[in-house]
């Protein structure tokens, strides 16, 4: 009976929010407006665009920005910053020229 309780987490908030922020498929969540910026430019005949990521809930600005760089890093983008600001909106300039 002893190792059923050993499984068994208590939660605190502060428990549920970083096993929360962990479990967050940032590679996911930027796909989708990768797709739908991309697609427009592309149908344009443009080699890059600039893509606004929503801020999701629970993540602080930088925070958010350095996980977004690395899920587009990871899925081969080349990027750069954006000097477009909003709030609650993240923005990189995406593109995919040959070099």
């Amino acid at each position: 009976m002893k190792d059923l309780f050993k499984s068994v987490k208590h939660y605190t908030p502060e428990l549920a929010r970083e096993e929360t922020k962990k479990a967050f498929n940032w590679r996911e969540y930027v796909q989708s407006p990768i797709d739908e910026y991309v697609g427009e430019a592309a149908k344009e005949a443009r080699y890059k665009t600039c893509v606004e990521f929503h801020k999701p809930d629970g993540f602080d600005y930088d925070e958010a920005l350095e996980h977004i760089i690395d899920a587009v890093k990871e899925l081969g983008w080349d990027y750069e910053p954006s000097n477009r600001t909003s709030l609650g909106n993240l923005y990189l300039i995406i593109s995919w020229e040959d070099k």
